[in-house]
């Protein structure tokens, strides 16, 4: 990477590889055992964790739709594809397989997925291993010795995150073929974005204006949106 001056991408592999620096307790002493740091993060991101409480909220009415969505549709063209899709970690997972095996793996792997997913799905289960996460820090902004300036991601077996993102690409093709998704709906959908919420907003705003109407405008600043969510 040093040599074709590919100075972004070296630092990257050196942050995806890197370990978390010394952070403060609450007397202001610094923590650097390995195994305390972990106790540290881990009391911090349950503390703001919220624990799911089972109520389904209240959703908008929406349309009738004649077509129903009642199985999901697993090939090995499908599995290959979004096992080529993959960013390549080393990072381990639960099973202890980073996503570069599956991506050197993909044509022969691709096949008996689809069949352990067949499976999977006509008993409504999955292993137990597919059910946990390893947690990792990751730096936001702040002072970095402050555990409350990290925010948690959690890292899911490849071959579990590979048949989820099966379904929900098959999902969204659904509602969106049947008008279900609200238009506007910006986040985790293709080609929409942040960025393409505030064009909108931005624009209905100059239209609001232009026609000498008042536009109140509220942020709500979710600083803990990641860590609660």
């Amino acid at each position: 990477m040093l040599e074709q001056n590919n100075i972004g991408a070296f630092y990257r592999r050196l942050k995806s590889h890197g370990s978390v620096g010394p952070v403060c307790d609450d007397s202001g002493q610094f923590i650097s055992n390995s195994h305390a740091k972990a106790d540290k993060f881990n009391k911090y991101f349950a503390s703001v964790n919220i624990i799911d409480n089972s109520i389904i909220p209240e959703t908008v009415k929406t349309p009738i739709i004649n077509n129903i969505l009642d199985t999901v549709k697993f090939t090995p063209d499908c599995v290959a594809s979004i096992i080529r899709r993959l960013k390549i970690t080393l990072l381990y997972d639960p099973d202890n397989l980073p996503s570069l095996f599956f991506k050197q793996m993909a044509d022969s792997i691709a096949a008996p997925l689809t069949t352990l997913y067949y499976q999977l799905m006509s008993v409504g289960a999955v292993p137990n291993q597919w059910k946990t996460a390893v947690i990792v820090p990751v730096f936001k902004s702040g002072i970095a010795t402050s555990v409350s300036n990290y925010r948690p991601i959690s890292l899911i077996c490849i071959a579990c995150k590979i048949m989820e993102k099966i379904i929900v690409d098959q999902m969204t093709d659904h509602l969106m073929q049947n008008g279900v998704l609200n238009r506007a709906q910006h986040g985790f959908l293709k080609g929409l974005s942040t960025c393409s919420n505030l064009l909108k907003a931005f624009n209905d705003w100059t239209l609001s204006l232009n026609e000498c109407h008042g536009v109140t405008v509220a942020y709500i600043d979710f600083a803990k949106a990641f860590d609660t969510g």
